[in-house]
C-alpha cells in the first residue's frame, strides 16, 4: 500500500453532496468499534476520515490536511469530538500504517500487490482500444480497483500502469495495419508525406514548399463555387491514392482510429517521418480516411448552403418582381384615370384631344405603361422557381465535380441515381447534346411546368438550366430526408444532422459542424 506525494486526484472534493455524506461518512455499529480502539481524538477522527474515504473512492489519503468542513462536522458529530483540522494525523508512521491495514481488513479491501496489479494491467488492456487516452483509461482503472475492493496504489504507479497499457494497445494496432499494407501501399503512404524542393513550387505570393498530406488538411473557411470544386477536387486526390476507402482500419476501434486521426492532422510531415514505419503507416491511413469522411461532410454541408442562398435569391427577386408590378398598376391606373379624364371632357374637341393626351404623357412614356400592362397580363404563380434560371451559371461552376466525384448512395432513390448518371454523362462527352430523353421520374410536380416546356410539335422540350437546378434542389432534399447517403468509409456513411449523416472516423474539425436555423431548400 505505498503512497504517493499528495496530488489533487488524491484529495477529497471541497464540496459533497449530502447524499454522499450519508451513505459513505455515516458509521455503523461495526465501523464505531474499530474506530473506539484508537487513542486520542484527532487519532479516532482520522481513522474515520480513512475509513470513509476509502469506501467512497476506493484509496487512503496521503495527509489529512484540508479536509472538507462537512466531512469534519459530519464524523465530529458522530464520535462526540471536536470538529477540528487534523494535519498532523497520525503523530507516527507506526500507528499510520497500523491504522490503514486495520481498515483495509474490515473493509475487506485487497493489497495492490504484483498479483492484482497484473490482472488491473490485463483489464486496462481490454479497454484500450475502446478508451486510447489516458484520461478515460485512468478513470476506468480506478472504476475497477473500486468494484474489485482493490486499494488503489498511488498516482504515479497508476499513471505508469495506464500509460503500459495504453502503449501495449496502440503497438499492436500499429503491427496490425502495418503489416496489412503491401509494398506498393506504403510506397503511395511515403509519397504523401515527401516535400516538393523549392524549384517545383509554383512562384507566387505566400507559397510555400507543401507535402501533399499537408494540402488535406486545408479546409475552405467560407462556402462558394470555388471552394466546393476544391473540396472534390482533394476527394478526388485521396481517392486516386487507393487508400482512403482500405477496410483495414475499419477492424481498429473506432476512438483508436480517431485518436490517431487527431494526430495526422496535428504533426508536420517531419514530426510523422521520425516515427517507425508501422506507427507512421497507421497514423497517415487514419488520417486519409478520417480526412475523406471531413471532406464529405463540408461538400454537402456547401452544397446545402449554397442550394440554399440560390433560393433564397430568387424568392427575393420574385419579391421585388411583385413590387414592381404594384408599382406598374398603380401607375397604369393614374394613367388610365387622366386620360380618361381628358376623353368624357365635352370641352375638348376631337381634333385636339390627341394633342391634348401628349401633352400629359409622352408617346414614350404611354408605350411603356401598354407594354407593362401586357407583362401584368402573365399573372405570378405563386413560386420562385421560375426565378432560379438567373443563377444557373453560379451553380454550374461546382455542380460538374460535385456530381462525378461524391459517392452518393442512392438505394432508396435510384430514379434521382439514374438523373446523376446521364448528366455525369452529358458533363463527360464533350459535345454531346442534352436530349429530351433525359430521365425526368425524380421531377416533383412543382417543377414540371419549368423544366418541360411545350415546343410546337407539342412534344415536351427539356430546360437543361431548370433540370439541373431542379437536380440539385432533389438532391439536398434527399440528402436532408436521409433517403439519400453519403458513403464516406468502407461500409461506413458520411451524412449530416438528422439525415443520417455522421463522422464515420470521429474526427473534430470546425468546418464540418452542422449550424441548425438554415432555410430548406425549395
Amino acid at each position: 500500500m505505498t503512497l504517493s506525494a499528495s496530488e489533487p486526484q488524491d484529495r477529497l472534493p471541497p464540496e459533497i453532496a449530502e447524499d454522499i455524506l450519508r451513505k459513505y461518512f455515516l458509521l455503523t455499529d461495526a465501523d464505531l468499534s474499530e474506530v473506539e480502539q484508537c487513542r486520542g481524538s484527532v487519532n479516532r477522527l482520522g481513522f474515520a476520515v480513512q475509513l470513509c474515504t476509502l469506501r467512497w473512492r476506493g484509496y487512503f489519503l496521503p495527509d489529512t490536511s484540508d479536509l472538507p468542513l462537512p466531512v469534519l462536522e459530519t464524523l465530529a458529530s458522530q464520535l462526540g469530538v471536536l470538529a477540528m483540522p487534523i494535519p498532523e494525523y497520525p503523530q507516527n508512521e507506526k500507528t499510520r500504517w497500523e491504522h490503514l491495514e486495520r481498515i483495509r481488513r474490515h473493509l475487506g479491501f485487497s493489497k495492490c500487490d504484483e498479483a492484482q496489479r497484473e490482472r488491473l494491467l490485463a483489464h486496462l488492456r481490454s479497454q484500450a482500444a475502446a478508451m486510447p487516452r489516458s484520461q478515460p483509461l485512468h478513470a476506468e482503472a480506478c472504476r475497477w480497483l473500486l468494484e474489485q475492493q482493490i486499494v488503489r496504489p498511488g498516482q504515479t504507479t497508476l499513471r505508469e500502469m495506464v500509460s503500459t497499457a495504453k502503449e501495449a494497445a496502440l503497438q499492436q494496432v500499429y503491427t496490425q495495419l502495418g503489416d496489412a499494407l503491401n509494398d506498393k501501399q506504403q510506397q503511395v503512404l511515403d509519397e504523401l508525406l515527401r516535400v516538393p524542393p523549392v524549384a517545383d513550387v509554383p512562384t507566387g505570393p505566400m507559397t510555400t514548399p507543401r507535402s501533399r498530406l499537408e494540402q488535406f488538411k486545408l479546409l475552405p473557411r467560407r462556402e462558394s463555387p470555388a471552394a466546393v470544386a476544391a473540396l472534390t477536387t482533394r476527394l478526388a486526390q485521396i481517392q486516386a491514392a487507393g487508400l482512403g476507402d482500405l477496410p483495414i482500419p475499419q477492424q481498429v476501434h473506432p476512438a483508436t482510429r480517431a485518436l490517431l486521426a487527431s494526430w495526422g492532422r496535428r504533426y508536420d510531415v517531419w514530426s510523422l517521418r521520425r516515427f517507425a514505419a508501422a506507427k507512421r503507416y497507421s497514423i497517415v491511413l487514419c488520417f486519409l480516411q478520417a480526412a475523406v469522411a471531413e471532406t464529405l461532410d463540408s461538400i454537402v454541408e456547401m452544397q446545402d448552403k449554397l442550394i440554399t442562398r440560390v433560393h433564397n435569391k430568387a424568392r427575393k427577386r420574385r419579391e421585388e418582381v411583385l413590387q414592381d408590378s404594384d408599382r406598374t398598376r398603380e401607375r397604369a391606373v393614374i394613367v388610365l384615370e387622366e386620360i380618361g379624364s381628358l376623353v368624357v371632357d365635352d370641352a375638348i374637341p376631337d381634333h385636339e384631344l390627341r394633342a391634348r393626351i401628349f401633352a400629359q404623357h409622352s408617346c414614350a412614356d404611354l408605350a411603356a405603361v401598354v407594354t407593362e400592362c401586357r407583362q401584368l397580363r402573365d399573372r405570378d404563380d405563386g413560386s420562385h422557381l421560375g426565378f432560379l434560371i438567373s443563377w444557373y451559371g453560379y451553380t454550374r461552376k461546382y455542380s460538374p465535380p460535385l456530381l462525378a466525384v461524391t459517392p452518393f448512395d442512392f438505394s432508396r432513390c435510384p430514379e434521382l441515381q439514374q438523373a446523376i448518371a446521364y448528366l455525369n454523362e452529358v458533363n463527360k462527352e464533350n459535345g454531346r447534346r442534352f436530349d429530351e430523353d433525359a430521365p425526368t421520374e425524380f421531377l416533383a410536380g412543382r417543377w414540371e411546368k419549368y423544366v418541360l416546356n411545350q415546343a410546337a410539335e407539342g412534344h415536351p422540350r427539356i430546360s437543361r438550366p431548370h433540370y439541373e437546378l431542379a437536380l440539385l434542389t432533389t438532391l439536398n432534399e434527399r440528402l436532408k430526408s436521409g433517403d439519400v447517403s453519403v458513403t464516406a468509409l468502407y461500409g461506413a456513411r458520411s451524412t449530416r444532422r438528422g439525415r443520417r449523416i455522421h463522422r464515420a472516423a470521429g474526427w473534430a474539425s470546425g468546418v464540418g459542424h452542422h449550424r441548425s436555423g438554415r432555410a430548406n431548400a425549395g
